[in-house]
Formats: C-alpha cells, structure tokens, sequence
C-alpha cells in the first residue's frame, strides 16, 4: 500500500484559481479548510476527492440583470467513464487529480436565455485565464426548480448551444408532476444529445464533506493576491473598448467571431500592452 502523504496544492493551480475568483468579483478567503468529498461512484480510486474553498460572493452582469458568483472551490478531477455496460463502469484515469476550478452561481437566474448568456460570459473569463482548452474542459451543471417543485440538478452540458432547449424540456417535465399534484422527486440528471434527460442518481446530502487531516490549513497571503491582481488578463469587453479609444474599432468585429475571440484577444493585449511600454 503506498502510505506517500498528499502533496502540498499546485501553486500554478491555486493562481488560475485566485485569477478566476478576481475576474469574477469574488473575495478570497485569506485561511481555508481543504475537505474531502466522498464520492461513491468509482470515478476516484480514493473513493473521496479534494476539495478546498477558495472565494465567495462575487458577481457578473447579463443583459437581464446581475448575477451574484456564490462560491469557488478547487478541486481535484475526477476519472472520465469510457465504457458502461449494465453490469460495470469502466474509468480511463488520466484526468483523475489534475486541478479543476468548481464556479457555482446564486439562484439568480430567472430564463433559459440568461443561464446561457451567463455560461458564456464564465466561460469568456476562463478562457482569457488561459485554462486549458477544447471540448469537456468547460462543464456546466444546471440546477432547475420551479415554484412548488424539488430541485433537479443536470449534467452533462459540454456545448452551451443546448442549454435553452433542456431547461424549457425539464421545467416542463416538472409542470407535469405538479398538474397531477404530484412533485418530481430531487435527483441527479444526465443531458442527452437531443435535450432530454435521464436518471443518474438521487441528489446527494450535505452530509459527505469531512476534513482533510493529512495536510495543513491553506493560508492565501495579500502579498500573493496582490501579484495575481497586478498581472489580471484583460477580458474582451475591455480590450474593445481600448480599440475604441485607438481608433481601431474595425478590428472589433474580429471579436465577434467566435473561433478568433480568443486568439484576438491575446494578440491585441499584446500589442495594446506592447505600445504602452513603447509610450
């Protein structure tokens, strides 16, 4: 049995994570817990995973209204199933342990349109992070509950352009159990290709976080935050407008394609940056 202790948190990974935590208006909690989750599901040979929180009580603005940025935790992947057959699950564990940054909102979202233009926004700020990239590395849970219903959490979202269809299938499905006068019991959904959804599991409780007594408190140093805040990357809404006072605004349409974004948005910090340091 290997006894090795567990390794100190990954500073690069604590950065991105105090990055991500600034650039959404969040308060950094200056000595924090690290926890264990219990995690029944075979997805971590640990059988528990990692997890630490790191800030709270941020905020981003939508065109319908704030929404308040609840918590964000860092937290260690888990294995990604490859095979399932009705008997096993088989897990590849190349994922298993690489730093993963938990973003959970407050309930303030109130339509299909601003779920999605807020997962779009969050996945603007990750991205200029510098977080790794492409298909699975951005996934969304969604939480949905209409009046007098149970919450329903749903998983699966890999692509924010299905989004609006599941919400408006799932509060439906709620509206159904609710005309029997009946209500939709609290579990766990997967989202299916085409919108749907099926059972996963029941909606675990609150009661499976303990703490890690192998490693010690984190503390997260002012001096610390200051550096990260001092080297924050500019977000698209910022480098348009600088542009804009350069009179460069022809090259904002470049912005708008979705595929160029980023990459645009690199290039033109540099260069925004570059000319400032030629000033």
């Amino acid at each position: 049995m290997d006894e090795e202790p567990p390794h100190k948190i990954n500073k690069e990974a604590l950065k991105i994570a105090t990055e991500i935590a600034l650039l959404l208006n969040c308060k950094i909690f200056p000595v924090t817990q690290i926890m264990r989750k219990t995690i029944v599901n075979g997805s971590n040979t640990s059988g528990f995973q990692r997890t630490v929180l790191i800030a709270y009580g941020g905020f981003i603005q939508t065109s319908e209204g704030k929404v308040g940025i609840d918590s964000i935790y860092l937290e260690e992947d888990s294995a990604r199933p490859i095979e399932k057959t009705e008997d096993s699950t088989t897990y590849r564990l190349d994922r298993l342990g690489i730093p993963l940054v938990e973003i959970s909102t407050k309930p303030d979202l109130k339509s299909a349109s601003q779920v999605k233009e807020t997962a779009l926004k969050i996945g603007e700020i990750l991205r200029s992070s510098k977080v790794r990239r492409g298909l699975g590395t951005i996934r969304q849970d969604l939480n949905i509950s209409i009046k007098g219903s149970n919450r329903v959490e749903i998983k699966g979202f890999q692509d924010p352009k299905i989004m609006e269809k599941c919400i408006d299938l799932e509060v439906e499905r709620q509206k159904m159990f609710l005309d029997k006068n009946q209500k939709n019991p609290p579990e766990v959904r997967n989202c299916l290709p085409d919108g749907t959804t099926e059972f996963l599991r029941p909606i675990p409780g609150s009661a499976r976080m303990y703490p890690e007594t192998d490693l010690e408190l984190l503390h997260i140093k002012k001096e610390f935050i200051d550096e990260v805040k001092r080297n924050l990357p500019k977000l698209k809404n910022e480098i348009e407008e600088e542009l804009r006072k350069q009179g460069l605004s022809d090259f904002m349409k470049l912005m708008e394609i979705p595929n160029l974004s980023l990459r645009c948005s690199c290039f033109f910090q540099k260069k925004l940056q570059k000319k400032k340091t030629n000033l």
